[in-house]
């Protein structure tokens, strides 16, 4: 698994979900954690990361990219 430390800037509770908004030296990030897993504004999370969950998008359309398939 992938890892790296990030910040919590913004909480946002949308449901029985809630979306953290992370910076990562500079670089913005958002995911969805679920209600019960709570950090306050400003702590320092250590994050890891399962490639098969992952979604990526297009920068200039915003529209996400299809994970190539294996030949």
């Amino acid at each position: 698994m992938l890892g790296f430390d990030a910040r919590v800037d913004v909480i946002e509770p949308v449901g029985n979900e809630i979306f953290l908004n992370l910076d990562r030296g500079g670089q913005p990030l958002v995911i969805r954690v679920p209600p019960q897993s709570l950090p306050a504004v400003g702590q320092s999370l250590r994050l890891a990361l399962r490639s098969d969950a992952l979604h990526f998008f297009d920068p200039a359309t915003g529209q996400r990219l299809e994970a190539a398939q294996g030949s």
